[in-house]
Order: C-alpha cells, then sequence, then structure tokens
C-alpha cells in the first residue's frame, strides 16, 4: 500500500464566483500494494465540460475519507494555462467542487505538470483565475482515458511500497484497483518511505517568480474579478 499525499488550495466563491476565501488544502490517494497510476474518463452525460468519472478510488481530504464526509458535487480534471505574456505555464488540475450555501467550495490540486503558484489571498486567487484559460484534456489517443501518474505529481509525498521497487512485469502495473475494505488509519503506513518531496504552495519556485510582482498588485484591489468560469464551477 502506498500513500500520496498533495497539497494544493481551498477556495470559497460566492454565487458570482468571486473567490472570498483561500486556505491551504491536501488530498491523500491510498492504493493498494505495488499501484501509483490512476484512470479517470470524462462523463459521458456532461459532454462540453470537464467532470471526469473514477472508477474505483480510496482519496481523503484533509485528514478525511470521502466516504466518511460530504461527497463532491463535481470532480473536475482540466489543463490550466497561466502566466503572463497569455500563460507560459500549463497545470493539469484536478478540482474536487463542494455545493456551499450561496456558492461553492473548490478544492484545486495540480498533478501533472506545472505546479500551482502561491496563492494566499482572495485578491490573489481572483486575479490568477481571470488571467488563466481552461481547457479540456485531449483525449484522443488514449481512447478517452486519462492516466495520472501518482509518484510524479509535482510536490508529492509518497509513503509506502511502490511496484517500482521489486521486480515485476510491467503488464502488471497497469491496473489501479483498491482495497475493498478501507481503514482510514492505513493512510499513512509509514513502514517504508519510498520518497518524500513535501509540496508547499506558499512557496516560490523560478518559474513563478514572473506572476509575484503581478499578483502583489492584485492585493490592493478589492478581489472583485469575476473569473467567468462558469462551467468549471468558479
Amino acid at each position: 500500500m502506498a500513500t500520496f499525499s498533495v497539497n494544493g488550495y481551498q477556495l470559497r466563491s460566492n454565487s458570482a464566483h468571486i473567490v472570498e476565501d483561500v486556505q491551504v488544502s491536501q488530498i491523500q490517494i491510498v492504493s493498494p500494494l505495488g499501484m501509483s497510476t490512476l484512470a479517470c474518463t470524462y462523463t459521458e452525460d456532461s459532454p462540453g465540460n470537464a467532470e471526469v468519472a473514477l472508477a474505483d478510488y480510496n482519496l481523503l481530504l484533509n485528514g478525511t475519507h470521502l466516504n466518511d464526509g460530504q461527497l463532491p458535487d463535481r470532480i473536475e480534471l482540466f489543463d490550466l494555462s497561466w502566466g503572463m505574456q497569455g500563460g507560459n505555464y500549463i497545470s493539469r488540475v484536478l478540482n474536487l467542487s463542494f455545493k456551499s450555501e450561496g456558492g461553492w467550495c473548490d478544492q484545486l490540486f495540480a498533478i501533472d505538470q506545472d505546479p500551482l503558484p502561491p496563492i494566499s489571498s482572495p485578491a490573489q486567487a481572483n486575479a490568477f483565475l481571470g488571467a488563466s484559460r481552461f481547457s479540456l484534456v485531449d483525449t484522443r489517443e488514449t481512447a478517452g482515458e486519462i492516466e495520472i501518474q501518482l509518484d510524479q505529481i509535482p510536490g508529492v509525498s509518497v509513503h509506502g511500497v511502490l511496484l517500482k521497487l521489486f521486480e515485476f512485469d510491467a503488464a502488471d502495473t497497469d491496473s489501479f484497483t483498491f482495497l475493498q475494505e478501507f481503514d482510514a488509519t492505513l493512510a499513512d503506513p509509514g513502514f517504508i518511505q519510498t520518497g518524500s518531496l513535501n509540496s508547499d504552495p506558499s512557496a516560490n519556485s523560478v518559474l513563478e517568480r514572473d506572476l509575484i510582482e503581478h499578483l502583489s498588485e492584485q492585493d490592493r484591489n478589492d478581489g472583485s474579478t469575476d473569473g467567468g468560469f462558469d462551467e468549471f464551477s468558479f
């Protein structure tokens, strides 16, 4: 069993899709022994938007298993182009979106390509979303399936045992089947730590530096920019 922990952001927005609160959030994906990929597909009954179906998964959100709390109203996967000069970076984002009184609570996590930039205030969040472009993941060459390589997520912290430690045939790594019985106490087995690369959304990286001055300027605004991304719940 392995646990893949990723830090991201919790954004609470009002009915006008204006972010009013920003917090750090964490998702943990718990896999059986040896599995390090997660396959998902866009839902067939909602073409053109970013909602995906995850066939089997054990997920903890901020320490609570999803089955033990409020289930997401939507689970979305999309590519987010952002940065100065029309978007220099692309982050593949997994979003767990919860309907709340008067708006939405979105839990955003970069699961491939570039990490998300540091966001610590509603003004920064609204400026970032307003300057970003959303798009669906191109699945024409993968028969509609999207595979998430869990151990290669930007900033992921991995605890447990991965298949790559053993000499198994590569064909054995194709599936991602979760245990039928889940015990939240096993989320952090701790018996072997195969890797630890702790993500910190508040830390600046080289690719984020060209946004810092822009976002700092937005801090002096009232944060009222409407990103206008209704189909992505913002």
